[in-house]
């Protein structure tokens, strides 16, 4: 069957007359979830069904991946049995070394150059 004419928008790239909606199948289930309006969706979900759509997607997924990471996230919830992760990626990734805090940088400016502390009153730049 061609691609309905309501779907050529999505593909500007391709001659929409040569795409054939079984044998380019995975190609347009995944153009639609990432960029298709409700009414395309719904036109995708009426033709291929949602155990063909979930394939495809889960395929994606667990796959090269080259869905947009919104569209990932969005479908991931409605296929996907897994929870979302608790931390987000950003804190994946953060330093996990401690950073000194502002009274670690107090003590050490209250040493002297032989390495003896000071009263906390006193700076190093007071005594000289």
């Amino acid at each position: 069957m061609k691609l309905p004419v309501f779907l050529a928008g999505l593909f500007r790239n391709y001659a929409a007359e040569t795409i054939d909606t079984e044998k380019h199948a995975g190609m347009i289930i995944k153009t639609v979830l990432a960029y298709g309006t409700w009414e395309q969706i719904m036109w995708l979900f009426e033709y291929y069904g949602v155990e063909r759509v979930r394939a495809v997607f889960r395929e994606d997924y667990y796959g090269l991946r080259t869905l947009p990471e919104s569209a990932r996230r969005l479908w991931g919830l409605v296929f996907l049995n897994e929870a979302p992760p608790a931390e987000p990626a950003a804190a994946k990734w953060r330093c996990r070394r401690k950073v000194p805090g502002d009274n670690f940088w107090r003590e050490q400016s209250r040493q002297t150059v032989s390495g003896e502390a000071l009263p906390p009153d006193e700076h190093v730049a007071g005594s000289n």
